[in-house]
């Protein structure tokens, strides 16, 4: 499911929620492994739906421990566009080896701060996400 997709089914409690100013506030997580070659794009495509978002937005990169990269890239990448959008909170993790998606998902959520939480999948196509249903 693409992102802007997730947030446009609204129920009732957010259609009056949202007319009262309110939006809640979204945790973007991305592990990636070997993503070296698709990872600024994935970046750039989230910093650029968060910039667009009137919330308050975080995005974690965890890097499963690479062995391209990768964590280099993402870094580089997220430093250059926090200068652009410096309200977007960015979190950086490298891991040493390589985890289950599940035991990632611990260490993200005890951080994240967001109301939503999505998992997204970096890919050559493009990226997917998919919104997590526990906090």
């Amino acid at each position: 499911m693409y992102i802007k997709k997730l947030f446009t089914k609204t129920g009732k409690s957010d259609v009056k929620r949202r007319e009262e100013g309110f939006f809640p506030t979204i945790s973007f997580i991305v592990p990636v492994f070997n993503k070296e070659d698709e990872i600024v794009k994935c970046i750039e495509r989230l910093f650029n739906y968060a910039s667009n978002y009137p919330g308050f937005v975080e995005i974690f990169v965890i890097d499963n421990g690479s062995q391209d990269n990768t964590y280099e890239v993402a870094y580089a990448t997220m430093e250059m566009r926090k200068r652009t959008f410096p309200r977007v909170r960015t979190k950086l993790i490298r891991l040493s080896q390589k985890l289950e998606i599940q035991e990632i998902l611990k260490i993200c959520l005890k951080a994240a701060l967001g109301q939503r939480r999505v998992i997204v999948k970096c890919e050559k196509s493009g990226i997917t996400a998919e919104m997590l249903n526990y906090s």
